[in-house]
């Protein structure tokens, strides 16, 4: 919750301003007497807000003023003044005050104000938090997303900005296919965030629109036939915590509706309340769908995307990051072995490892999870053989569409955008080379140059997704295609004909 600072010598008058502005749903104030113990609090505590009297012992509010601009800039100053001279307003917003408001002040100009105020300087805290991001190539507590496993370093990068959006305000929208942790990222953000209330997760796939409602804003005892107990709703449980709703594309549009009004006004109704209750809760949404493409089908409100989307992090399918492959599969592997009380007597061959990260997993870590399990409870030998992961995996009748294992309905192997194609069935893996090397060997420069030829011309020269899919940095692709640019027009010789 904002802080708020109500600096005044009129005790009537510090008590008023705070009783309305609770009355708001703000919580969080301090008060102040005159200009010494205006400043001393800002000192000691960091506020979103002051409310600063023209007139107050001491330095004065405008004295008060001056030493603010110079000492606590990013701090929003409201000044309140009794005195009607447009001179006196133009000083002030010369000096750095934020707004200002005449007493006797109408109460929608006060909470308006305070409103664009505290909206003000969360901008600036979001401004300042994605700066600090781009610089960044991790998150400083790592412990939020111990749950998270990767090696990634576009996933180290979206932990960065999770951990700078963590505690903002703002709602936040995560997109990523089924499977990805979409749920655990909710969670580490919750975590990062520093809010008191709980965590309270809910999948809106399925809800109808009275369902959605009742389940989020609750009931009143008789607001309906059968209603004879009072319902909590999630959002009263995850009051100054987080409500992460998953699906959120699936939602209809009336629920829709309901839920940009809790986002916009911070109020929703229970069902069968005469009155608006405020609430203080974070939204994190998520969805697998493709929302612009539902908001072009007239499926999705694009005013509650955007309210959404205030913070956006996209977490990349697993097949974009197949250094992970490995590192979860020894975890999962760890965690089976433990669990059903076995023991390998040796480590799983290098050739297991490479046709598990040639497998495309279109479930993701969910489906790399299962599939361990899976592999771990059909082994007859103390060690993985490649026929035990054969029949596991069932790639050729998986592609022939006969007979998909029960436990895993792996995808046919397709060629996916930012990721080189590989084969499709597990013999030509096992028992034949997917690369054909010319006689005599080409050097590993020469390779090189020919893979980054070869990514350039698969996404048309897209610089950004050539460097991705090959898992080397933009910049060092840049420079390597500009040597082999240069060569290639230096060895072309114009034809004389």
């Amino acid at each position: 919750m904002p802080r708020i600072l109500i600096a005044d010598d009129d005790q009537e008058m510090r008590n008023s301003l705070t009783r309305i502005l609770k009355s708001k749903g703000y919580a969080e104030f301090s008060q102040a007497v005159d200009s010494d113990e205006t400043i001393q609090h800002l000192k000691n505590q960091e506020f979103d807000l002051l409310l600063l009297d023209y007139t107050m012992p001491g330095l004065g509010g405008m004295g008060c003023l001056e030493w603010c601009r110079e000492h606590k800039t990013e701090i929003p100053i409201v000044m309140i003044t009794g005195r009607l001279e447009t001179s006196i307003m133009i000083d002030c917003l010369k000096k750095g005050a934020y707004d200002y408001i005449t007493k006797p002040f109408e109460i929608l100009r006060l909470t308006t104000t305070v409103e664009k105020a505290l909206l003000h300087r969360s901008q600036q805290k979001d401004i300042t938090a994605l700066q600090t991001t781009l610089y960044k190539e991790g998150p400083n507590n790592t412990k939020a997303f111990k749950h998270i496993l990767t090696e990634c370093p576009t996933m180290k990068k979206m932990f960065a900005y999770a951990e700078s959006s963590a505690t903002s305000n703002r709602d936040i929208l995560i997109t990523g296919e089924t499977g990805t942790g979409k749920d655990l990222m909710a969670q580490s953000i919750h975590t990062l965030s520093g809010r008191v209330g709980e965590y309270v997760a809910v999948n809106a796939a399925g809800l109808d629109d009275q369902l959605f409602a009742d389940t989020l804003f609750g009931h009143l005892e008789g607001a309906f036939t059968g209603a004879n107990n009072k319902r909590t709703g999630l959002i009263e449980l995850a009051k100054n915590g987080t409500l992460f709703l998953d699906e959120i594309g699936d939602l209809t549009i009336a629920s829709q509706v309901k839920l940009l009004r809790v986002l916009q006004e911070r109020e929703y109704l229970p069902l069968g309340a005469d009155r608006p209750i405020y609430t203080s809760t974070r939204v994190i949404a998520a969805t697998s769908v493709d929302l612009e493409k539902k908001m072009e089908e007239g499926e999705f409100r694009k005013d509650l995307f955007f309210r959404l989307r205030a913070h956006h992090l996209h977490i990349p399918p697993l097949r974009s990051r197949r250094s992970d492959i490995t590192l979860l599969f020894n975890h999962f592997l760890k965690k089976c072995l433990k669990e059903c009380n076995k023991t390998l007597s040796q480590f799983p061959d290098p050739q297991v490892y490479a046709i598990i990260e040639a497998y495309p997993f279109s479930g993701n870590v969910r489906e790399l999870e299962a599939f361990v399990y899976d592999l771990i409870y059909r082994l007859e030998s103390d060690f993985i053989t490649l026929l035990d992961l054969k029949q596991c995996l069932d790639l050729t009748k998986a592609n022939s569409g006969e007979g998909m294992n029960a436990t895993i309905k792996p995808a046919p192997m397709q060629k996916d955008e930012g990721t080189v194609s590989r084969p499709s069935n597990l013999d030509q893996i096992t028992n034949s080379r997917s690369l054909i090397f010319p006689d005599p060997l080409p050097t590993i420069e020469g390779c090189t140059d020919q893979l980054i030829t070869e990514a350039m011309h698969r996404f048309k020269n897209n610089k950004t997704k050539a460097s991705e899919a090959l898992g080397m940095s933009r910049k060092g692709l840049i420079n390597r295609w500009a040597k082999i640019t240069e060569h290639t027009s230096k060895t072309e010789e114009p034809d004389p004909h």
